[in-house]
């Protein structure tokens, strides 16, 4: 990371606005942070945000309703008040700004983001606490780096099927059955194993320090564990059913809007479903 980083604290539900900050940003030379393009696989993403954080000269925090109603954003405000950083609030939509910034004054972007850019880039300009060795004079915007969509040919040789979905589904399901029948056996043995118990009280031959009847009390204490385990792989199995069902409305949705598909989309959705059916 450079010496004079400036770190982009967002809502997910505004990311590709920061996404599309950031990338311009970079293009006029700003050293930028930003999750979306800095974390690398197999990091642990809480703890790569908040090394950058501390390492970040500044932050600029995008401000809308979801964002104020972010925890992890106003940890991320919190901090950097904390660690003395200069913050620059970017006003994306009109909100109630968070306590700990009403002293900061804000940028204004819920009218234009255009012009709240190139003001954001002036700041920068003056301020010397962000490395931003390119820019020169006036600011002027720039496009963000076109995504290149996906012809709609290839959809079913690079996204996964319906008939794919379909399969996950039905393995899972199969299991929960297995899961089930092994559930009702655990049950009828436990029923035989408390027969038993009730035979010998009726008989008058209940007596638990014999050994027997130890053994019968830890196969039934026995049986009660497995039974609540696998009690808990159906639950698991059910929200995972559920869970694929989403994901083939997503991609029925993203079907009919396929002209608007990326390769990233792509990748994404491919990700979430192998991991998501995976037995």
């Amino acid at each position: 990371m450079k010496s004079k980083t400036l770190f982009i604290s967002y809502s997910r539900k505004n990311k590709e606005i920061a996404l599309e900050l950031a990338q311009r940003l970079q293009g006029h030379g700003v050293a930028v942070w930003l999750d979306l393009l800095n974390l690398e696989p197999g990091t642990h993403w809480d703890i790569a945000i908040q090394n950058a954080l501390e390492e970040a000269n500044a932050v600029l925090v995008l401000l809308s309703p979801p964002a104020v109603a972010s925890t992890y954003v106003l940890s991320e405000i919190d901090c950097a008040l904390e660690q003395k950083k200069k913050i620059v609030p970017l006003l994306l939509e009109e909100c109630r700004v968070p306590l700990l910034l009403r002293r900061v004054q804000y940028i204004d972007c819920s009218q234009s983001l255009e012009e709240g850019f190139l003001v954001l880039l002036e700041d920068l300009k003056q301020s010397r606490e962000v490395d931003t060795d390119r820019l020169e004079g006036t600011a002027q915007a720039v496009n963000p780096t076109p995504q290149k969509h996906l012809d709609p040919d290839f959809l079913e040789e690079r996204l996964i099927s319906s008939e794919e979905i379909a399969k996950a589904k039905s393995l899972h399901l199969s299991r929960v059955k297995r899961l089930y029948h092994l559930l009702l056996g655990l049950g009828v043995l436990s029923l035989g194993v408390i027969g038993i118990f009730m035979i010998n009280f009726f008989n008058k031959n209940l007596d638990f320090q014999d050994t027997q009847q130890q053994i019968l009390i830890s196969v039934l204490a026995i049986l009660a564990m497995l039974g609540l385990f696998i009690y808990r792989k159906i639950g698991d199995r059910d929200s995972r059913i559920q869970l694929i069902e989403l994901f083939e409305l997503k991609r029925n949705r993203l079907e009919r809007a396929i002209s608007k598909l990326t390769e990233a989309d792509i990748e994404n959705m491919n990700s979430d479903f192998i991991r998501l059916a995976s037995i």
